[in-house]
């Protein structure tokens, strides 16, 4: 099953949100950081920029938009997810909303 079919399954309309993003081109920036860890700057659909953080090996993301903060996964996530895949053929097993240094 590739992230796109995952995401499909377990976030619907964000997935069809990160879609979008990606097709607009709006992931502004997006490299690695550390082994496993990639970083990116995604343009929301207000215009405000969000850091998007994925750990590749353990699956944990973390976002600075508002939906994420909350608990939810974000179309941000889910764009940089898809993004890795489609671009590195890095498949990103997800787990729970992350933030950063909490582990």
């Amino acid at each position: 099953m590739s992230v796109v079919e995952y995401f499909a399954k377990v976030a619907r309309k964000p997935t069809i949100s990160a879609i979008r993003i990606l097709n607009q081109n709006r992931i502004l920036y997006m490299e690695m950081v550390d082994v496993d860890v990639v970083a990116a700057m995604v343009r929301g659909d207000s215009g405000s920029v969000y850091k998007v953080v994925v750990n590749i090996r353990e699956g944990r993301y973390y976002c600075t938009c508002p939906a994420n903060i909350r608990g939810r996964l974000c179309k941000h996530i889910i764009a940089v997810i898809i993004a890795l895949e489609r671009k590195y053929g890095v498949a990103v097993r997800p787990k729970p909303p992350s933030s950063p240094g909490s582990e």
